[in-house]
């Protein structure tokens, strides 16, 4: 399995360097060579995953063959028991001291160097976060934000029960780190996710508490929303179209101008033409 990995590798290479040659003259669009460069990494991922699964092989082996020796010598002789891998210590399954059969875990090991992160979203959002997408990794515990990508999205989805006691359908995204993760993340950490799905200069946003469905609109389609603007002292209907939204802000194409005020979380008694004060 190494050797194949290998072979995958290398050839992930000669492809990428044939795409940076090719996009250099203009001959292929960046999302091919984009592709091409994930690849390669997801390449070098197999080969490390190979290389530890052989690790662990060889691992394995050595503990059948000292439980053989055990067994011949009466079981009074001593072992070294070794780790498959290098890492650290992230569980400890045998605290105390006592006869265990072969096989038998007593450590959780892991590299915490080589974290990778598991967001479970909708499978709605999750068709918005292709393998690639940037990631921005937040709320981890520590200053500033961490860069990341998609690799990948499982194929199978699964049932959740929402703290509201809804049933959705959820999938689980994997993500990798940009750069090593700081010293302070470990196995299990909680993060926030913030997977860009959309790039757009100039975009003109609103809180996304100031958009509301049009009054008497069939359903709640991006052109059938609208927000109030403040007129003087007066509340003004303003029936927008959106380019997208998000948890926190609402990207207007069409029916606001730069520069004006909108009303958020607008009461039931706000309508057109009714005198408001800005508090």
């Amino acid at each position: 399995a190494v050797g194949q990995q290998r072979v995958v590798l290398a050839q992930a290479r000669a492809d990428q360097q044939r795409s940076e040659q090719l996009s250099a003259q203009g001959f292929i669009a960046p999302t091919k060579l984009e592709t091409d460069r994930l690849t390669v990494q997801a390449a070098q991922q197999g080969l490390q995953a190979a290389e530890q699964a052989r690790q662990v092989a060889q691992h394995e082996l050595e503990v059948a063959r000292a439980a053989l020796a055990a067994q011949q010598t009466g079981g009074g002789a001593g072992f070294v028991l070794r780790a498959p891998v290098a890492g650290r210590v992230l569980k400890v399954l045998q605290p105390s001291e006592a006869t265990v059969a072969p096989g038998t875990p007593v450590l959780e090991i892991g590299d915490t160097t080589q974290l990778e992160i598991v967001a479970e979203l909708l499978t709605t959002e999750a068709l918005q976060a292709p393998p690639g997408a940037s990631v921005a990794i937040d709320r981890w515990g520590g200053p500033g934000t961490l860069a990341a990508r998609v690799r990948s999205v499982e194929p199978a989805a699964f049932t959740k029960v929402s703290a509201l006691g809804v049933e959705e359908q959820r999938v689980k995204v994997l993500i990798d780190l940009a750069a090593p993760p700081p010293a302070a993340l470990g196995d299990g950490f909680r993060v926030g996710v913030r997977i860009l799905t959309r790039v757009q200069d100039g975009a003109l946003l609103v809180p996304v508490s100031a958009v509301f469905p049009q009054p008497g609109a069939a359903d709640a389609r991006a052109g059938d929303m609208a927000v109030f603007v403040l007129d003087g002292d007066h509340a003004r209907l303003k029936p927008v179209t959106l380019g997208g939204r998000n948890g926190s802000q609402a990207w207007v194409q069409r029916g606001l101008a730069a520069g004006q005020s909108v009303i958020v979380y607008p009461p039931a008694a706000v309508a057109d033409g009714v005198r408001v004060k800005p508090r």
